[in-house]
């Protein structure tokens, strides 16, 4: 299947990861009438596959667009010459908007990638069993919502998964704070047999940044 995929980065700021949320605020702001910058109807949260992302990748702000989200994303980034992010301006001297066809498919191979933002995979309901599993079955509990997280982001998308979809697992758990909690976040690389573009996300709360994946070369 192919998708639509635009690619906004403001490339002369570096900030600190956690700005991902902040910059989503900023936009949906700004956007607030388009439900797709913020996934929110009625004030009330839309339960989808967020077709607009917000990141920061190695200290650098970007935004990325999906299917009718990059034609979206490919005019805020030819028009936005500046940030406001907790009060405080940041002027935009130099940015880069790539659009691109992006494949989403499956091989018989399997594809390499690297989390470059923390996975975010637990959730109220399985942290428990996680914590009081053994490695091996924490391991296979992992690989379960790896895949389910594939599968969801597919649905999301419109593609339907025919083949069965393994995974591989190379990650280690790190402290995560959203909102001033801390969570339980995962870095590290996974291979699987689904080619993803790079920086889609996975997992929980992708639209703030969290669970940005590139694939490993």
């Amino acid at each position: 299947m192919k998708v639509d995929f635009c690619v906004v980065r403001f490339e002369n700021k570096e900030l600190n990861p956690r700005m991902a949320e902040k910059l989503r605020g900023y936009f949906a702001e700004q956007y607030r009438e388009e439900e797709i910058f913020h996934n929110h109807k009625d004030e009330k949260f839309m339960f989808r596959y967020p077709l607009v992302q917000y990141k920061v990748v190695k200290e650098i702000p970007m935004i990325i667009g999906i299917n009718e989200g990059a034609k979206r994303v490919q005019s805020l980034g030819m028009v936005t010459d500046e940030l406001v992010l907790e009060g405080k301006k940041h002027e935009v001297f130099q940015k880069t908007v790539e659009t691109k066809r992006k494949e989403i498919t499956t091989l018989e191979e399997y594809r390499h990638y690297k989390f470059e933002t923390p996975w975010i995979a637990l959730n109220q309901k399985n942290i428990r069993k996680y914590r009081n599993a053994s490695p091996w079955e924490k391991e296979e509990i992992l690989k379960k919502i790896l895949i389910g997280n594939i599968l969801s982001l597919a649905k999301g998308l419109n593609y339907e998964v025919k083949e069965e979809i393994h995974c591989w697992l190379n990650i280690k758990a790190c402290e995560v704070n959203m909102k001033n909690i801390a969570m339980q976040g995962f870095k590290g690389t996974f291979k699987t047999n689904v080619v993803l573009p790079d920086y889609l996300g996975i997992g929980k709360s992708v639209a703030k940044g969290f669970g940005t994946i590139k694939e490993v070369s």
